[in-house]
């Protein structure tokens, strides 16, 4: 700038001088961000490195020097929290800072400040949008720990069980994913189609009724080091279909009954099961075969009933107190899909000469314990040493001889069938007993057996009063009766006689004659027995005092074997002589209640 000076004089004179003036900078212009733009979204790949560049920021300020100095930061209040651990500023540039995870965030905003150097300073602020571009480096994961799958045991091969469902964090992936099962199958039964559960081979609810899968889901990623994959529980429960027969558990059941027991009392438990899960079991009688020394006269039917639910049969009739011989039974089971198992059941009828009853020192739990295993020691051994079959019938607390309960004690009640399938009679038993009186010595010590006798029913009834007691009641009632009745014979036939004598001496009277002879003969006629009188039927029953004396009867059971002798020469005429004879009763489930039975004349022949 030229300033010229002038003053006022006649002549004037000036000057002028050249002067520079300088406009200092005054800090009043913002910074221009010129990129990037508002809200702008950079893209960048989650797998790349630290370092690097997300996108440079450009600005410009019009003030100058110090004034036009300029500076960028990330303006951490105004971004995402997580900002600051990810990028970083680097002069103008934002550079990746910490390792970035799609999966975990898939976006970051990002507040960028531009700041002069003017005092105070000016800035400027942009926002950015930096989005994460997923790689295939997440593995797919199960989103439920266990899931629980069922399919019926029939089903056929390739039968689809169940879809498993796996996850994946990463977008769009078109990276196969694989399933396998790696434990709780060894058989192979499944087989994983992709997600698919399917049956391999035939499935058998019986034999395995649930599997626990374990089933891995994979995929395989280049320069993933060291992969963890995810594994699922899958509980696979086997759905029963009922494609089994019921089971008997056993073949044959064997058992005594004593004659004089009151009807309707359990005789024997059959028992089957089912492998197919709860199912209704129905139980039926199918034949029966009686073996009898008398004829059941009262039997309409089998003398046996079953109850359908239990198995337990029952005995439906009274057997006459001197019959023996045995019962076969054909027994049937079915379940609800009718399949049908049979056992065979056989009952001997016993009387008191063909049961002995074994005292144990033990409670009858203990005894219950023992007898319950399938092969027991009495019977086993008792058969063993006797060659015949012994059967255990009953096991009950110990009666004593007053007909109280001893609970310290156990009477086992037994029977013995020898080869011919006959019952044998006590006096047997314990003749073969004797022969092996050491080995029998052993087992009793053994068993802490402490009596052994022959069986006497003295069966308790409901209010603790043993039979006994009754039949020696009824017993008194009855001769006091019979007394009763011969004392008032006694006095008719006292009367009668009184007017028979008196009318003879009427007659004797009125007939007398003279002559000797004549009233002789009359005398024998009027002193005959009269018929109907007791005189008359002692006169000519005089057979009937002819008794046997015979001293032979006198002997004492100081021995098994001297019982045995006694009973078997009194009970061989009236048991072992006797002719067996056969009946064969057929039912259906339809008829049970109405069976077809052949006449009675036909069924039997009385001996």
């Amino acid at each position: 700038m030229l300033i010229e000076a002038e003053d006022s004089g006649t002549t004037p004179r000036k000057s002028n001088k050249t002067i520079t003036i300088t406009v200092l900078d005054v800090n009043d212009h913002n910074p221009q961000i010129v990129s990037p733009q508002p809200n702008q979204v950079f893209e960048i790949y989650e797998n790349v490195d630290a370092g690097t560049q997300v996108v440079g920021v450009t600005a410009s300020d019009d003030d100058e020097g110090v004034n036009a100095l300029l500076s960028y930061s990330i303006v951490v209040a105004g971004s995402d929290p997580e900002v600051e651990d990810k990028f970083l500023m680097s002069e103008n540039r934002i550079l990746v800072k910490g390792e970035l995870d799609r999966e975990s965030k898939q976006k970051y905003t990002v507040l960028v400040r531009v700041s002069d150097g003017g005092s105070p300073s000016l800035v400027s602020e942009v926002t950015i949008v930096i989005s994460i571009l997923d790689m295939a480096d997440s593995l797919p994961y199960f989103e439920q720990e266990q899931v629980t799958l069922s399919v019926r045991e029939d089903a056929a091969l390739g039968t689809i069980v169940g879809r498993l469902r796996a996850l994946d964090r990463d977008v769009n992936d078109t990276t196969p994913v694989f399933f396998s099962i790696i434990g709780g199958d060894p058989s192979l039964h499944f087989r994983m189609a992709s997600a698919d559960v399917e049956v391999n081979k035939r499935l058998d609810r019986e034999q395995i009724a649930q599997y626990i899968l374990t089933v891995q889901v994979y995929q395989i990623i280049e320069g993933l080091e060291n992969p963890e994959y995810d594994t699922q529980t899958v509980v696979i429960n086997i759905d029963d279909v009922n494609d089994n027969s019921p089971v008997f558990d056993k073949p044959l059941y064997i058992t005594g009954l004593a004659v004089d027991e009151r009807s309707s009392s359990p005789v024997v438990q059959v028992s089957a099961s089912d492998a197919d899960s709860p199912d209704v079991l129905t139980y039926w009688i199918v034949t029966t075969s009686l073996r009898a020394t008398t004829p059941l006269l009262t039997v309409s039917g089998s003398p046996f009933k079953i109850v359908s639910e239990t198995g337990m049969i029952e005995r439906k009739i009274e057997f006459p107190r001197t019959v023996s011989g045995n019962i076969d039974m054909r027994v049937a089971v079915n379940d609800s899909a009718d399949h049908v198992a049979y056992t065979n059941v056989t009952v001997y009828l016993l009387v008191e000469s063909q049961r002995l009853v074994v005292t144990i020192d033990r409670p009858i739990d203990e005894v219950l314990e023992m007898v319950d295993q399938p092969s027991n020691l009495l019977s086993e051994t008792l058969s063993n040493l006797t060659g015949s079959r012994v059967q255990i019938d009953d096991v009950a607390i110990h009666v004593t001889a007053d007909g109280s309960l001893d609970e310290s004690k156990t009477d086992v009640y037994i029977h013995a069938v020898d080869a011919n399938n006959r019952v044998m009679e006590v006096t047997d038993i314990i003749s073969l007993m004797d022969n092996n009186q050491e080995g029998v010595n052993q087992l009793w010590t053994q068993l802490h057996v402490v009596r052994v006798e022959a069986a006497s029913y003295t069966e308790q009834d409901d209010d603790g009063v043993s039979w006994t007691v009754i039949v020696v009641s009824s017993v008194i009632a009855v001769a006091v009766l019979v007394l009763l009745v011969l004392a008032i014979l006694s006095l008719f036939v006292y009367r009668y006689r009184k007017k028979l004598q008196r009318s003879k001496v009427l007659e004797e009277e009125r007939f007398r004659s003279s002559d000797p002879v004549e009233n002789a003969m009359r005398n024998a006629q009027f002193h005959s027995p009269l018929p109907g009188t007791l005189a008359y039927d002692s006169f000519h029953a005089q057979h009937l005092s002819d008794l046997d004396d015979d001293d032979d009867d006198d002997v004492f059971w100081n021995s098994a074997a001297n019982l045995g002798r006694f009973l078997g020469a009194n009970m061989d005429g009236a048991v072992r002589a006797t002719e067996w004879q056969e009946i064969q009763l057929e039912f259906t489930p339809e008829e049970m209640d109405k069976p077809k039975m052949p006449e009675p004349e036909a069924s039997y022949i009385v001996p």
